[in-house]
């Protein structure tokens, strides 16, 4: 089998076309223990790894619609849209010694309660709860130096659509909402 020059050069030039390649994000499974085995490759990583993990983290227009509910799905969606620095996140422990961690988990019910790892949470997910789908299940994590509690901390993880996604700061729209 031949195959069209184009094609052969670009594939000699860039390797394998990324279509064909599986999204970092997919290679981790649902729940606590999938996000301890990303959390454990990225200890470990490359940058250049954990920045194709971190860039395959970044949410489907889809995936909002599933988090959120409408109209707020939205505004997330186009808040992440503007902020250039959500665009360059790379999550990573922001000092190679921090080589702990700890995980932390919530639902909309549990952040409306105020139980569980609510106290966890920044306290902007409580003013954003009754935004949330029913049935979303959100993570944080931090980097840790071992045995401190302080760190480089990442939220919400969610694992929605057979991978998970981040989703950060999405109560900084929730201002916006009160306006309209």
């Amino acid at each position: 089998m031949h195959l069209p020059l184009s094609i052969f050069f670009t594939v000699l030039i860039l390797g394998v076309p990324t279509y064909a390649q599986q999204p970092p994000s997919y290679n981790f499974p649902e729940g606590k223990e999938g996000l301890e085995q990303m959390i454990q490759y990225l200890l470990s990583a490359s940058d250049k790894e954990r920045a194709l993990l971190s860039r395959s983290l970044r949410p489907s227009p889809e995936d909002y619609e599933v988090v959120f509910k409408e109209p707020f799905a939205s505004r997330v969606f186009r808040y992440h849209k503007r902020l250039r620095r959500y665009v360059n996140i790379v999550v990573r422990p922001h000092y190679e010694v921090q080589t702990d961690y700890q995980i932390w988990k919530v639902t909309p019910e549990s952040l409306k309660a105020n139980t569980g790892d609510a106290k966890q949470f920044p306290g902007g997910y409580r003013e954003i709860a009754d935004y949330f789908q029913a049935g979303i299940v959100l993570y944080r994590f931090k980097f840790l130096f071992p045995g401190m509690r302080r760190g480089s901390g990442f939220d919400a993880l969610v694992y929605v659509n057979g991978h998970w996604r981040l989703f950060p700061r999405p109560w900084m729209v929730s201002d916006e909402l009160h306006k309209n």
